[in-house]
């Protein structure tokens, strides 16, 4: 009986030991499958992206940026959605070439902007983050700041005051890649409402029906509209119907992994030229 029950406490004792580790080891194994097969995902998902990047160039080549503009590109594992920037407010059009003065018709939309939306104004700090000089604008904010132009909309985050609500919220109307000028045909209604004090709900909305039926081509069309011609002096200069610059958001998914990614492009004789890629 004493052998007996050292060999069943032996085996016991054995037992405990292998058992976590047997566990542990099948744990491992199926961590490392698992990550393996999400690491080629991955991969997989970055030679997606570089193919999506080529064929947008080529499409650019080919096709206009109002050609492509509201389809969806859809195929297995890919989903592409393109919009035109040229329809929002380039942020960065908020200073004049000298990069020190404040374009007071961008400044003027920009803010009528920030009323629509009930945001608080913080165009001083805005410019202050993106102006050359040192001199701090009454609420603007002059410290820690790069003094250089917008690389993102993103970047907005980085001004003072602005939260990520603020730029939730912000973020459908501006851009920083775009002529410069706001294209009416591709303008949210609420920057249309924005251009000018004297534009109203009514002139917005018989933009909006028409050009969801053709496209506008001239400032002529607008005041045939119904638009002023005493508003249309005077933002006329920093509207456009032309249009460069595409976003294409991108989704790509492989085996379970799925990466959200937001492509920026400009359209140009040799195709579609890369100005911006990022994760969304």
């Amino acid at each position: 009986m004493g052998r007996k029950a050292s060999v069943l406490i032996s085996t016991i004792i054995v037992f405990s030991v292998l058992v976590p580790i047997v566990l542990f080891m099948s744990y491992a194994v199926r961590m490392s499958v698992k990550a393996s097969n999400s690491y080629r995902a991955s991969k997989e998902i970055t030679f997606s992206l570089r193919a999506v990047i080529r064929s947008l160039s080529d499409v650019m080549k080919k096709f206009s940026v109002s050609q492509m503009v509201g389809r969806d590109w859809a195929d297995e594992g890919v989903l592409i959605r393109i919009t035109s920037n040229d329809g929002l407010l380039n942020l960065n059009s908020l200073l004049l070439p000298d990069c020190r003065t404040a374009d007071p018709l961008y400044v003027s939309v920009f803010r009528r902007l920030c009323g629509s939306l009930r945001l608080p104004d913080y165009t001083a700090c805005v410019l202050d983050y993106m102006d050359t000089d040192d001199a701090e604008r009454i609420g603007g904010n002059e410290r820690d700041v790069p003094n250089r132009m917008l690389l993102s909309t993103r970047e907005l985050l980085q001004v003072s005051h602005i939260t990520e609500s603020y730029y939730e919220k912000m973020a459908p109307y501006v851009t920083v890649y775009s002529l410069g000028k706001i294209n009416v045909n591709y303008a949210p209604a609420l920057l249309l409402l924005s251009l000018d004090d004297r534009m109203t709900k009514d002139m917005v909305e018989r933009i909006v029906t028409i050009r969801r039926k053709r496209k506008i081509h001239s400032i002529r069309e607008l005041m045939k509209m119904g638009v002023p011609p005493s508003v249309l002096y005077r933002i006329g200069s920093i509207l456009t119907f032309k249009a460069e610059y595409i976003t294409a958001d991108v989704r790509l998914q492989r085996d379970g992994v799925l990466r959200r990614y937001r492509v920026v492009m400009k359209r140009e004789k040799a195709g579609g030229r890369l100005l911006y890629v990022g994760f969304e």
